[in-house]
């Protein structure tokens, strides 16, 4: 049986500083999909066997950011091992993009004066809005 690294190199096309586009299975989310070893052994993520081979280890509690932002990229050098609250932070869904904007979703300021507090301190609606 081929070795992880041998299955791995044959579904990566690899360029020089861009991304390297997966060619095998990709998810619905669009991430590069690889079988750990026969059949019923289960799938690994294969920029996180990219990052393992090239790289090292990552660390516990930790997860792949793609540097690039391309889902289906397995360049080792366009990932690094993050904090989940880091990754999500740096992905552009517009609720981080509203979140790190310093206002709500319709634009008024989230200053303290504004923003209404949950009994255990989360954040959850601006006065204005709520109003």
């Amino acid at each position: 049986m081929r070795s992880l690294l041998d299955r791995w190199a044959e579904k990566v096309s690899p360029s020089d500083g861009a991304c390297w586009r997966w060619t095998g299975y990709i998810d619905k989310a669009g991430y590069g999909r690889i079988q750990k070893g026969g059949r019923g052994k289960g799938v690994l993520y294969a920029h996180r066997v990219a990052y393992e081979l090239y790289r090292g280890e990552i660390p516990a509690g930790h997860e792949i950011d793609h540097l690039c932002h391309n889902r289906w990229c397995a360049n080792p050098w366009h990932l690094e091992p993050v904090q989940h609250r880091t990754n999500c932070l740096r992905g552009a869904h517009l609720l981080v993009v509203i979140h790190l904007s310093g206002h709500c979703g319709r634009g008024h300021p989230r200053t303290k004066a504004n923003v209404y507090y949950r009994k255990d301190g989360r954040y959850v609606q601006c006065q204005e809005c709520r109003r």
